[in-house]
């Protein structure tokens, strides 16, 4: 064999190592291709569904503002019965063609006590064909809607009896034998036989009301009634246990 055979002969060789080594990285840069091609995909897919899973929060939210404003269409009980009838399960489905999705709206009512108990279902299909759900619940209750205007028309009424004269921290006990009403939650009340009112913990005057019985009728007006915690700042009250 002479030389200039043995040359082309490793020149082909090369060659086809080369060739070997293009078809390698080809194929390593399909499957990158691929692999961002699914990600891109599934990312899209997920920019998708969160946008429809919003349109369908603010469908639910509509429905219920909507249904919130019966004044034009309830002006009794009665009427408001009629108009959000109890359902058995979820009903009164409503097709919405909406930006994202196409959507199924369906409502479950049912009456508790004096308020009726509503959840708006909304249901898509992902673009991965999964089935998707949102629900929002409310309560709803009548009130005639002249109310705020019959309250409004009112001369001044006062909606609740304020007490008169000023309150302040009481001091000292009851005098021995001294009749209490009690206020079953471990007050209670005592009267003078003058113009104050006090409010007494055990044998403890926690409060007076001066001047509770000056009123035009005579009758003493109570104390102003709330629920909850009283914090006393005992820095500057230190006369009070």
């Amino acid at each position: 064999m002479s030389g200039t055979e043995k040359h082309y002969r490793n020149r082909d060789r090369d060659r086809g190592f080369g060739m070997i080594e293009l078809l390698i990285t080809l194929g390593i840069v399909a499957v990158g291709i691929v692999g961002v091609a699914t990600f891109h995909s599934q990312v899209t897919q997920q920019g998708q569904d969160n946008r429809a899973r919003a349109e369908a929060f603010s469908l639910a939210q509509s429905r219920v503002e909507e249904m919130r404003n019966y004044t034009a269409t309830a002006t009794s009980q009665e009427e408001f019965d009629a108009l959000y009838a109890d359902t058995d399960g979820f009903a009164n489905t409503t097709l919405i063609n909406g930006v994202h999705a196409s959507f199924t709206r369906s409502e479950s009512i049912s009456t508790s006590g004096d308020h009726k108990d509503v959840t708006v279902l909304m249901n898509w299909q992902s673009p991965d064909g999964e089935n998707r759900n949102v629900n929002l619940s409310t309560e709803l209750a009548f009130r005639q809607p002249r109310s705020v205007g019959d309250v409004a028309r009112r001369a001044g009424a006062p909606l609740v009896n304020p007490p008169t004269g000023r309150a302040r921290l009481g001091e000292g006990v009851l005098p021995e034998g001294a009749e209490t009403t009690s206020n079953f939650d471990g007050t209670a009340l005592y009267d003078d036989g003058g113009d104050d009112l006090m409010l007494a913990v055990d044998e403890q005057i926690v409060l007076t009301l001066t001047m509770a019985c000056q009123t035009d009728d005579g009758e003493c007006k109570d104390f102003v009634r709330i629920s909850g915690r009283v914090y006393i700042d005992t820095a500057s009250q230190r006369n009070l246990s």
